[in-house]
């Protein structure tokens, strides 16, 4: 997303990522949208398989998106094979847990990243990153707090890398798994450098659905970027973020042509607004509708960014990421797929897309978006995070919260990118 305390850089990468693709396997524009065509139907025989890695801490569209992953499961159109978190924060996976077990599947692998990106010791509480309060958050303690699971933090779990490996490992068929990766690249990049990591990622994975980066309006994307690589300015403020710029252009690099990557940029998701129908129509024992209560400040909530939600709730970057994993594009006029080359920078943070129709074969596609959908997608996204788990069992109801974090109001939000 877009750090706050900035507005676009002038600056603009030049690497072209894709260039790599240059005598790899081929693919035609039809073929690849036949592999994340359309999936509108509520039930089908084979359920979509996904692994969702996420960066479930500072914002709550990854609550949103594992909630509506749940949801589409229920539905019988998603599987979900393991859920990996990608930020150092140790409550992260207890949150994760929260939500799984709301829906009666604690039987979900958890794994979970070790290293220092996002573990509130390594992240400054000053400007510009004061809003992810030190890495906590605004719900992750909160809902930990408040509601059973079987697992509480980071220790109680496998490293992501084991889960990750051993899900895809698992997984029946060739290229029947689809990862939706809706945070820091940090586990993907460690798949891709383990021993036997690519050939296992082009044997299992049919796609990767990549929430990050931006589409029209250049500037620093938070899950690509954070705070901007070494030549930013505020890189040296960001403590351990200040790595996941070089770290994403790694992870860029190495992903295989083969396996087609679908983007859903910031930009996308900006004019998309869900969550908060949960505040009245969720029941109160709902992880789902608590997360948007301690972020957004509704229905009694302190909340801990409320100027960054409106009526409507919070921006839809995650969801749309596993609403397109599950169900392709969509009917006719919601969105559709823009061939093309990301190009980033790792010394900036900054990427830019180009849109090259005729160049399918490199395996790169931009989820596009018109204007007269917007609406669409997120009544039926909220639509999907009402209905009622499926679950087996009542969730357990919640216990004594804990005390809400202090408030400290952000900074004015950004203005919207540019039309």
């Amino acid at each position: 997303r877009l750090c706050p305390s900035r507005g676009p850089s002038a600056c603009i990468g030049s690497v072209r990522l894709a260039a790599r693709a240059v005598g790899a396997t081929a693919f035609t524009l039809s073929s690849i949208r036949d592999c994340v065509a359309s999936r509108s139907s509520p039930s089908r025989e084979m359920p979509e398989r996904i692994i969702v890695d996420t960066d479930m801490s500072v914002d709550v569209d990854d609550v949103g998106a594992l909630c509506l992953a749940h949801a589409l499961q229920d539905r019988n159109e998603a599987e979900i094979l393991a859920v990996t978190h990608n930020t150092g924060l140790e409550q992260g996976v207890g949150a994760v847990s929260v939500i799984n077990h709301y829906f009666g599947r604690d039987d979900i692998p958890i794994g979970a990243y070790r290293g220092p990106v996002g573990r509130p010791a390594d992240t400054p509480a000053n400007p510009p990153i004061e809003w992810t309060n030190s890495g906590k958050g605004w719900y992750v303690a909160d809902l930990v707090a408040r509601f059973h699971s079987p697992i509480r933090d980071s220790t109680q779990v496998p490293d992501a890398l084991t889960v990750l490996r051993q899900a895809l490992s698992n997984a029946p068929g060739h290229r029947t798994v689809t990862i939706v990766a809706i945070g820091h690249a940090l586990n993907v990049l460690a798949l891709l450098k383990s021993p036997g990591g690519l050939s296992l990622v082009k044997r299992k994975v049919k796609r990767l659905v990549w929430m990050g980066g931006t589409y029209w309006d250049p500037h620093v994307e938070w899950n690509w970027g954070a705070c901007g690589g070494p030549s930013n300015e505020n890189a040296t403020k960001c403590g351990a973020y200040s790595k996941l710029s070089q770290l994403t252009s790694d992870a860029l690099s190495r992903w295989p042509v083969e396996v087609p990557t679908v983007f859903v940029s910031f930009d996308i998701g900006f004019w998309v607004r869900v969550g908060g129908v949960l505040k009245t129509g969720a029941p109160v024992n709902s992880p789902c509708r608590q997360a948007f209560v301690d972020f957004c400040g509704v229905t009694g909530g302190s909340g801990g960014m409320p100027d960054w939600c409106s009526a409507r709730g919070r921006n839809a970057w995650d969801l749309i990421a596993v609403l397109i994993a599950v169900r392709g594009t969509g009917p006719p006029g919601y969105h559709r797929l823009m061939p093309g080359g990301n190009a980033f920078d790792a010394a900036t943070g900054l990427n830019t897309w180009r849109d090259e129709p005729h160049k399918a074969q490199w395996g790169h596609f931009q989820l596009w978006s018109p204007e007269d959908s917007y609406n669409k997608t997120a009544d039926e996204i909220d639509r999907l995070l009402l209905q009622t788990p499926a679950n087996k069992f009542p969730p357990s109801p919640p216990q004594t919260p804990s005390p809400p974090p202090p408030h400290n109001p952000p900074p004015s939000p950004p203005p919207p990118p540019p039309r």
